[in-house]
């Protein structure tokens, strides 16, 4: 492939926090085996970019850190350090805990790496960092190399990852600020079977070159596969070798995957649709020692131009090829469009169908049978279709035309649209609003086309009133109108900060509200503008829309204490808004090698107070091995209990935890080892026949307390409970729930299916067939159903209790239905045109578990009344 998977990157970094810090770019990919280090350059060079930056190294002058800076290289990267940043010592060791000396570390804040990718759109840079994540430190962060003893000192104000590499080992660790160290201190493991070789060949046997392969995680039992992140990703090279590396946070991944890791396939495949016969089945610990081969099947390639409708509208720059069966995830390949008008996609699979399209116009796809042969050659054009609506014109802003921007477009008055664009060097866009459908045009009235980019708001331009047509409306220049300045100001704090080493503001937003004067109280607050403040110095700008009403500004944040509105002017031009730093508290468990399935761990403040309910939480977060962390990221000053519970029982209560934590911190606090006071159960869950379900409930109650704490599996779950036998609820949709107790560490448990039965809807009359029908079977017990299903926890689905909550449809007159014991009452539902009917007198009107088909019969009075209510006897 000649553009490899900007989509990848774009849309799966977010759901992969374990693996952010491999995606990103670089300006030029650079093979490892000629990459030199940022610590070896130009002497001459390194001082005068020291000397622009202004600080390049720690910015202490203690004893010990003049002494690590005698052993260790003078750290360099592409920015300053922040002044508040907290410097942290770790050391670099083999997997046998030894020092590793001049060992290359490399460490960039999350947050600042995701968004130097997201602004990048060359993939081969960004597959650079995958293959490399060193490259990342150089643009994004900083390098070191380790000195005699391994150590090495990094700046943390953020999430920040760290990479190593020696010799062919390599390492990941992920910081987070105001995480407890471990006993001995941070380690930065290097192992040297932290990566998977992989060649590619061709049915014939051939290299197959610019294959991406990819890890992917299979649940056979629920039919369902799932990619493992974006740095699980490497592409094949002119021998049709690839090489995937940092297992690690891949590792991490399926150790916190949900609902349970008893039951997936690791495999390796590539990352194109079509190739799932090509996968191999690999584990990850340890990975495989010899080179995994995986042949392609029959394969042609594809060369697709794609036709927007004007020839002077600006061309899309990228294709994307998917299957039109997305039921599974199976990856998919992006091409950019080359200058000779054509996206290529090479190793496109024969004889499976495919789908094309433009991701940023809306209409621009295609769906073909792809290539017949091996070999054969596609040429497909992508056309918009004839309704499609376009809107062209060029964007201008103060300072000129918006050059080479990815921008986010809506139109808001009479009409609403909404859609995305990409200037080109002299500021022109086209644009794919939406498809006409059965309209002969879109009437717009008093209109502004506003403009974003990514969260920040560039300006509006107000819309000549016209009718938007099929094919591209010109709408000419369009100088953009910054919105106006509502204040400048700053965050202060509200007396001295309380939390040490606190370096930058947290990620804070300012939410601006107009509200009614007094005389009418009762006009509700209009959300109204908002900003994004300043990590480094707290300044904000809050621009929006002129009004006469007053203004009230909020501040939202984790990292923040709740504070009220401050009321201000229209135009203020320094507005303080005093905030309060909360007090952090970092705990650290040790826990038995299992997941924290429903585990909960809670602060009892001394003194109760409902603003801090959703702040006293926190969940255990796998650091390595048995180590986790708890992170309570603001709160204040006070006393509190930490109470640590497992499903039936409080695994740990540590009382009198005083903020601000005394000198040192509380020991109490550190590495708090649970290994011994709880258990590790596994639950396997198996039905009856015929039964329809991808999970189960579990439910276990506290005896103690009365607390009930819930979870889900597959098919096999694992949970940590207390040392003594609980008595759980297992339910499922379909099934009857049963109550077992857990007193072992592997129980199997069936679950059998509610009765079956099937009921036919006769005497029927012709329009019936333009209705909806439902039918629910309610049991007399419905009511203690729904008070059991609160008790256990369950009371947002109480139809995994029993039958009686179920709808089941109609289809040629005939239900297929599960029931409850006893008596049920029969209700009858009909829908159409937006309206429903529910029958009154059905016949039999209640109905009892049998094995025999049941008939059902609707007076003909009924039918006419439902007739006539859904409008179908027009």
């Amino acid at each position: 492939m000649r553009g490899l998977f900007l989509a990848v990157l774009l849309l799966l970094v977010a759901t992969c926090a374990a693996a952010l810090w491999w995606s990103g770019a670089m300006a030029e990919p650079t093979p490892t085996d000629q990459f030199v280090p940022a610590t070896q350059r130009d002497g001459a060079a390194a001082a005068d970019a020291t000397a622009q930056r202004g600080d390049a190294g720690p910015s202490d002058a203690s004893a010990a850190g003049q002494d690590l800076q005698r052993r260790a290289e003078q750290p360099s990267g592409a920015r300053s350090f922040p002044e508040r940043a907290a410097w942290l010592e770790l050391t670099v060791v083999d997997r046998d805990d030894h020092p590793i000396a001049g060992a290359e570390v490399g460490w960039f804040h999350d947050t600042e790496a995701w968004q130097l990718q997201d602004r990048i759109e060359d993939e081969r840079q960004r597959i650079a960092w995958i293959e490399e994540p060193l490259l990342l430190a150089d643009a994004a962060g900083w390098r070191a190399t380790t000195g005699d003893d391994g150590k090495v000192r990094v700046a943390v104000f953020d999430e920040t990852t760290v990479v190593g590499r020696h010799e062919g080992r390599r390492g990941v660790l992920p910081l987070v600020p105001g995480a407890l160290a471990p006993a001995g201190g941070f380690r930065l493991v290097l192992r040297d079977d932290d990566q998977i070789d992989v060649r590619v060949i061709t049915a014939e046997g051939t290299p197959a070159q610019d294959v991406p392969v990819g890890l992917f995680c299979e649940m056979p039992d629920q039919d369902f596969v799932s990619y493992l992140g974006p740095s699980a990703l490497a592409v094949t090279d002119a021998d049709g070798r690839a090489t995937i590396t940092g297992l690690t946070p891949h590792r991490t991944e399926l150790a916190g995957m949900m609902p349970d890791k008893l039951n997936r396939i690791v495999t390796v495949r590539p990352f194109v649709p079509g190739h799932g016969t090509a996968a191999q089945r690999v584990s990850l610990d340890p990975p495989p020692a010899e080179t995994i081969v995986l042949k392609l099947p029959p394969c042609g390639s594809v060369r697709v131009r794609a036709e927007v409708t004007d020839t002077t509208s600006v061309p899309p720059h990228l294709v994307r090829l998917t299957y039109p069966q997305e039921q599974t995830f199976d990856g998919w390949a992006s091409a950019l469009i080359g200058d000779d008008g054509f996206a290529r996609f090479d190793h496109v699979p024969v004889g499976t169908r495919l789908r094309l399209y433009v991701p940023e116009h809306a209409g621009l796809e295609l769906e073909h049978d792809g290539p017949r042969e091996a070999g054969e050659v596609l040429e497909l054009t992508i056309a918009a279709p004839r309704d499609l609506v376009l809107i062209a014109g060029r964007l201008l802003d103060a300072n000129g035309p918006l050059v080479d921007r990815h921008l986010q477009l809506s139109v808001s008055g009479d009409l609403y649209l909404s859609c995305e664009a990409q200037t080109d060097a002299a500021g022109r866009f086209v644009a794919a609003a939406r498809q006409l459908g059965e309209e002969a045009s879109l009437e717009v009235g008093t209109a502004q086309l506003i403009v974003h980019d990514g969260e920040r708001m560039l300006g509006s331009a107000s819309l000549p009133s016209m009718n938007l047509r099929a094919g591209v409306n010109a709408l000419g220049d369009l100088k953009l109108i910054e919105p106006a300045l509502l204040a400048r100001g700053r965050l202060a704090e509200a007396g001295a900060a309380p939390r040490a080493g606190a370096s930058t503001w947290p990620e804070t937003q300012l939410m601006v509200e107009a509200f009614a004067p007094e005389n009418d109280p009762d006009s509700p607050w209009t959300s109204h503008a908002w900003a994004v403040v300043d990590r480094e110095t707290g300044m904000f700008e809050l621009r929006g829309e002129q009004t006469s009403r007053r203004l009230r500004a909020t501040v939202s944040s984790e990292g923040l204490l709740p504070s009220k509105p401050v009321e201000f002017q229209c135009g203020e031009q320094d507005l303080v808004l005093k905030v309060t730093r909360g007090y952090q508290l970092a705990a650290s468990l040790l826990l038995q090698d299992a997941r924290p399935q429903m585990m909960t761990c809670r602060l009892e403040p001394k003194v109760p107070d409902a603003q801090l309910d959703d702040r006293l939480w926190g969940w255990p977060r796998l650091e390595q091995g048995a180590r986790h962390q708890l992170l309570w990221d603001s709160l204040p000053g006070g006393s509190y209990t930490l109470v640590i519970e497992v499903p039936g029982g409080t695994a740990a209560r540590i009382p009198d935890i005083v903020l601000p934590q005394p000198a040192g911190g509380d020991p109490r606090l550190v590495d708090i080892d649970l290994r011994a006071a709880l258990r590790k159960a596994q639950l396997r869950v198996t039905y009856d026949p015929g039964v329809e379900t991808s999970y189960f409930l579990v439910s276990v109650r506290d005896d103690e307390t009365g607390r009930a704490t819930c979870n889900y599996g597959t098919s096999v779950l694992e949970l940590l409970l207390p040392a003594h036998p609980v008595q759980a609820v297992i339910a499922a949709h379909g099934c009857r729930p049963r109550e077992v107790r857990i007193d072992r560490e592997d129980l199997e448990v069936r679950l059998d299916a509610w009765q079956p039965m099937v009921v036919r809807l006769v005497d029927a009359p012709e329009q019936a067939a333009k209705m909806s029908l439902s039918l629910a079977l309610i049991g007399s017990d419905r009511d203690e159903v729904e008070r059991r299903a609160a008790a256990l926890g369950l009371d947002d689905d109480p139809g995994i209790l029993s039958p009686s909550f179920h709808d089941w449809q109609f289809e040629s007159g005939v239900a297929n239905v599960r029931i409850g014991d006893g008596p049920h009452r029969v209700r009858l539902t009909a829908w159409a045109n937006g309206k429903q009917f529910e029958f009154a007198t059905p016949l039999p009107a209640t109905l009892q578990p049998t094995t025999r088909p049941v008939t059902l019969q609707v007076p003909a009075e009924q039918w006419q009344l439902a007739i006539q209510h859904l409008g179908l006897d027009k």
